[in-house]
This record gives C-alpha cells, structure tokens and sequence, in this order.
C-alpha cells in the first residue's frame, strides 16, 4: 500500500513541475487555448494574454520557478539575515 501512495506521490509531483504559463498576445489567446485544450493540456498549461507580448512571439513562464527563486532572498530577508550565499 506504502508503494501505490509513493508512486501517486511521485506522479502528481511530475505533473506539478511540469505546470507552465504561455504569454501570447491578444490576438493569439484563442488559438493557444484552442491548441492546449485539444491536446488535453489545459490542466498543466495555462494561456495568458498580454499586451506587451508581440504578435509573433509566445513566452512559456515556469511559475514554480520563479516562484521558488525568489523565496530563498525573501525568507532571508524577512529572518533578518542579509546573507544570501551559502
């Protein structure tokens, strides 16, 4: 039993590193959407329109990334530290 909850575990992990964001311009949001859905991959990709995104450009975010990159200087900064390296 220990091993089925181990390997769902592990799986819903994988599915979770693999979330992104696509930035499309307005003029793109429906076709990206259209293409995501069709391959069942709107669970794991999230289409957001922008302005300043050019019409001939796409940029895929990796939320949790940047996410993670930026909790390391916060909680330092909040437990009074200074120090980043180490």
């Amino acid at each position: 039993m220990n091993d089925v909850i181990t390997e769902v575990r592990f799986w819903a992990q994988v599915i979770g590193d693999a979330k992104r964001t696509v930035i499309c311009s307005p003029e793109m949001e429906s076709r990206c959407k259209g293409y995501v859905d069709t391959r069942g991959l709107a669970g794991i990709i999230t289409v957001m329109a922008s302005p300043a995104c050019p019409d001939d450009r796409l940029y895929v975010i990796d939320d949790q990334a940047i996410m993670a990159g930026l909790d390391r200087p916060l909680r330092v900064y909040l437990d009074g530290s200074g120090a980043l390296d180490g």
